[in-house]
């Protein structure tokens, strides 16, 4: 249903507020970020609607969580052409 939140979402939301929270009372200042490795970036990224997937950051209640670039591996395999078939004599450059 539309209108309802994944629960993850809101204990998300809340830890971070809280954390957030946390780091002003003792101090800390300007930009927060939280980086996560690409694991950790697939699991956020399946609980928060990240709009680009090509991204490396997202932000989420005054914090910025980050994750390494994509692993030029898996962004050739993202980019295989539908899985097209060549045609006799094609090349990539030719598709």
């Amino acid at each position: 249903m539309a209108g309802e939140l994944d629960p993850r979402l809101i204990g998300l939301l809340r830890a971070s507020l809280g954390f957030i929270d946390a780091l002003r009372d003792i101090g800390v200042e300007g930009e927060i970020a939280v980086r996560l490795d690409r694991d950790g970036a697939r699991r956020l990224v399946n609980v928060v609607d990240v709009k680009d997937r090509g991204r490396h950051g997202v932000n989420i209640a005054g914090l910025r969580f980050e994750w390494p670039k994509t692993d030029p591996v898996e962004a050739f395999a993202e980019n295989d052409n539908d899985g097209a078939l060549p045609l006799e004599d094609e090349t990539p450059a030719l598709k």
